[in-house]
């Protein structure tokens, strides 16, 4: 397991990168990222992803499947509330 002493976006791009490249995988053949929606790891400008796509612009992002989960939770229990409410 890669230690990263500062968490920030370069550091934990780098140890990432190194870790795949340590097992044999090549960088550049990944298809998806997936994580979570932090600034460090999604920030436009300076995330993780950012300098994975620099990369690899290939890559598709698929996001946090939790968080995706709990917003569409979120957005069907705010606009079909009153159906559940009803019908219980």
């Amino acid at each position: 397991m890669p230690v990263v002493n500062v968490g920030n976006a370069s550091n934990l791009f780098r140890a990432f990168k190194n870790s795949l490249e340590n097992h044999g995988l090549d960088f550049t053949k990944a298809v998806s990222f997936r994580s979570d929606t932090t600034n460090v790891m999604k920030g436009a400008h300076s995330g993780v992803e950012k300098f994975i796509k620099e990369q690899n612009t290939t890559l598709y992002d698929v996001g946090c499947i939790c968080h995706l989960v709990n917003l569409t939770i979120r957005y069907i229990s705010a606009v079909c509330g009153h159906i559940l409410l009803f019908s219980a």
